[in-house]
């Protein structure tokens, strides 16, 4: 297994990670949500008013809905706040991650790109397929309004009670979150291939191209299996030089696939003729023997 295939793996942890954290805020929001809910029930029963009627008044639904907008907006807000904070640190994460395997797997030394604030802003600004990712936060948490006013709606029209409504709120929200855990899979996944695009261009002098490659197995995508194994040049699907679709990473929602340095012969060629030499002796460039000693060698903090 290739180190770029590992590191595939352990992001995929860390997106089940933040999924949980996802999983726990939404937890959150509908728990504040059906607390609205039951309070408006608990009215109706205080004044034994008929539920429908009691419910369906236009003030009345205004009103609940006006409230669980506010949650919602909120809940927007946080998800966007927590997406740009792990996305850049997964560029971040990425690009070092990725000069380090070089110089661990090819024995030479690497040119390393120091982030700042605003470089790695620019990244997380950086739009796919044509929409930023908190716009496409806003638009979700749009439908789950529109869909949770169709709940409450239906719940006075036909009499639900709050069991049946609440339940009704929690196959929205939990629809929802599997609609964030997918945009974060996708948008992280994006961001490691972004840093491993800035690592290989900052070392064109020994990287000559990088090589699409796809997760494969049963869940792999057509798009994504016709194009492993294509060579790309080192700018191709970054800003400056946007991919094509079908031929980009990612490719899809939900989308594992990504690069793998194509070095240049005289590199190889070089590695070949020290291997020949050490052999049965220590090898390697660096003599750190994981990412954290390479990074103190660097001065990357980690």
């Amino acid at each position: 297994m290739s180190r770029e295939e590992q590191y595939q793996i352990d992001l995929e942890k860390r997106i089940a990670t933040y999924a949980t954290r996802l999983k726990k805020l939404f937890g959150s929001v509908t728990s504040s949500i059906i607390k609205e809910v039951a309070m408006l029930y608990a009215k109706h029963a205080e004044t034994n008013e008929e539920y429908p009627s009691f419910l369906y008044s236009a003030i009345q639904l205004e009103q609940i809905m006006q409230m669980i907008q506010k949650i919602l907006f909120d809940l927007g807000a946080q998800e966007e706040a927590q997406l740009r904070a792990v996305w850049g640190e997964e560029y971040k994460r990425s690009l070092y991650h990725h000069l380090y395997f070089i110089e661990e797997d090819f024995g030479v030394s690497v040119n390393v790109p120091m982030l700042n604030g605003p470089m790695i802003l620019a990244a997380v600004e950086h739009k796919w397929e044509g929409r930023h990712f908190s716009k496409r936060i806003r638009l979700r948490t749009d439908l789950l309004a529109a869909a949770i006013e169709d709940v409450i709606t239906r719940a006075s029209v036909q009499g639900w009670g709050v069991t049946r409504t609440s339940k009704e709120i929690m196959i929205r929200t939990t629809e929802s979150w599997s609609n964030a855990v997918r945009l974060a899979r996708t948008e992280l996944n994006r961001a490691a291939a972004q840093g491993q695009s800035l690592a290989y261009q900052a070392n064109s002098d020994i990287i000559e191209a990088k090589e699409f490659c796809a997760t494969l197995d049963t869940k792999t995508s057509k798009v994504c299996r016709k194009v492993d194994g294509k060579k790309f040049p080192l700018d191709y699907d970054t800003p400056a030089n946007p991919g094509k679709e079908g031929e980009r990473i990612p490719n899809h929602p939900n989308c594992r696939s990504y690069w793998r340095p194509v070095m240049k012969s005289k590199v190889l060629e070089s590695l070949e003729r020290e291997r020949a030499y050490k052999f049965g002796k220590e090898s390697g460039y660096t003599k750190a023997r994981t990412y954290e000693e390479w990074a103190k060698e660097k001065g990357i903090a980690t």
